[in-house]
């Protein structure tokens, strides 16, 4: 594939794609010239290159990809799906392993929505390079592809080149709970560095193996690391140690806050059915705060004991923990109380109450219906969601009133916008976004020209 390197290179290579003055050509000058003018119009385009997947938006990323900008590139991957990610892996390898490009966050994740065993080694790569922030995002992505990582995480905990690497590897896989990782943990038990051998002995103590026992009793004596000790007696309680029982209860009954939650989290992360037993009988799971923590990763909805304890938390006047409650009813399969909770709290007056409803209703096909229903909205985060649930429904009767959000002030509504329109009717689509080639709104002429492409480029409309 040819690499273009210079913003007018890229615009002659537009040009010579479609016949002059139609609105193919103006579409690709918009795009360009917005690309080339820099600011809030370049970023837009970008975010919307993976998204008109031609030949030459495809040119486009090759040469982003193969600059030094960081904000291009992380701006152009942010519009990449998971397959896009896998055909671009070895631009994305190279920007990855660039030194020059400082912020690596956003490539970082690219490689890991490609979703490969290849992926998580390359990740795995940069992540055993160092103990920057790079090398912590790295760790982030890693644990973010769940099993297919595991070999990449395996290899860096019994080879890394850091104990850091080898510790921190040993913690992500550790919450992946994956029996098959016992082997790296016995491993890590013989490691020179005691921090990784503690997280050795913390890895085998989830599956019962008490091979690490000598170090857990060692790192829960110790003072002065609150989180250490935490998660060494949870994992001595999951062994059966009734003295590790007891300083829990000492901690979870605190009268520091920050004691009791850092607690409780680490008791819910052991995911261990005796614990949630010793959760009940404090009555973890009626104190506010404490029992969203638990209920994600402790309560099991299928469960009787547990169902009943979410139905009391979905009936309380905490609006953050009625949402955890559906977030975990919402896993046995459609829920009617959950789905009325999520439907309220995406009208709710508190913001992180509304970005958590988007979270939960875009996760879930039964609850496109009611997250379309708040078009009207007046957050645009909760509009955009709204928008792409029509997209995704199909909702071809609305599309009259999604063509009026193209012009929205807000680019995150603009896009999705642009995109229903396409998705829902490409035909219909085609004369709206011609004519929002003229549009008074800067993004709103970059998203009807990138659309004018995308849907040129599927030969959805002649």
């Amino acid at each position: 594939m040819t690499t273009y390197k210079t913003i007018p290179g890229i615009i002659l290579l537009a040009s010579t794609l479609a016949a002059a003055d139609t609105p193919q050509t103006r579409a690709w000058s918009l795009v360009t010239q917005a690309l080339a003018n820099g600011g809030a119009q370049a970023t837009a385009a970008r975010l919307m290159l993976g998204t008109i997947d031609d030949t030459a938006s495809r040119a486009l990323i090759v040469s982003i990809l193969g600059g030094k900008d960081a904000w291009a590139i992380t701006d152009t991957l942010a519009g990449l799906n998971g397959q896009q990610c896998l055909s671009y892996l070895p631009d994305l390898t190279r920007a990855a392993q660039e030194p020059k490009i400082e912020y690596k966050g956003g490539i970082l994740s690219a490689i890991a929505r490609a979703g490969t065993t290849a992926a998580a080694q390359v990740i795995a790569g940069i992540a055993d390079n160092n103990e920057s922030a790079t090398a912590g995002m790295a760790f982030g992505a890693l644990e973010g592809m769940g099993a297919i990582a595991e070999p990449a995480l395996t290899g860096v905990v019994t080879n890394g080149r850091s104990a850091w690497a080898r510790e921190t590897a040993a913690y992500i896989l550790r919450r992946m709970k994956d029996p098959s990782t016992v082997t790296a943990f016995r491993s890590a038990l013989r490691d020179p560095d005691e921090k990784v051998r503690i997280a050795g002995a913390l890895g085998l103590a989830q599956f019962g193996v008490a091979e690490g026992k000598r170090q857990l009793e060692a790192a829960a004596s110790v003072t002065g690391n609150d989180d250490q000790v935490e998660e060494a007696l949870v994992a001595l309680a999951t062994l059966g140690s009734s003295e590790a029982i007891e300083r829990l209860k000492a901690l979870v009954t605190s009268s520091d806050t920050a004691v009791r939650v850092h607690t409780v989290w680490a008791i819910a992360r052991s995911q261990n059915a005796s614990l949630k037993n010793f959760a009940y009988r404090l009555g973890l799971e009626r104190q506010p705060i404490l029992n969203t923590l638990i209920a994600d990763e402790l309560f099991d909805p299928n469960d009787p004991r547990d169902r009943s304890a979410l139905h009391k938390m979905a009936e309380g006047s905490d609006e953050m923990a009625q949402l955890a409650a559906a977030r975990v009813l919402l896993r046995a399969g459609s829920s009617s109380e959950a789905e009325l909770i999520v439907g309220r709290a995406l009208s709710s007056q508190d913001g992180p109450s509304r970005q958590q409803a988007i979270t939960i209703a875009a996760a879930h096909a039964e609850l496109r219906t009611e997250l379309a229903r708040h078009l009207s909205s007046p957050d645009p985060l909760v509009q955009a969601a709204a928008l792409s649930a029509i997209a995704e429904l199909g909702d071809r009767g609305r599309f009259a009133e999604v063509a009026t959000y193209l012009e929205s002030g807000d680019r995150g509504v603009s896009e999705a916008a642009a995109k229903a329109l396409a998705a829902l009717d490409p035909a219909a689509a085609k004369p709206v976004l011609e004519q929002g080639l003229d549009s008074q709104t800067s993004h709103a002429r970059v998203h009807s020209a990138a659309m004018l492409l995308a849907i040129a480029a599927r030969g959805q409309v002649k």
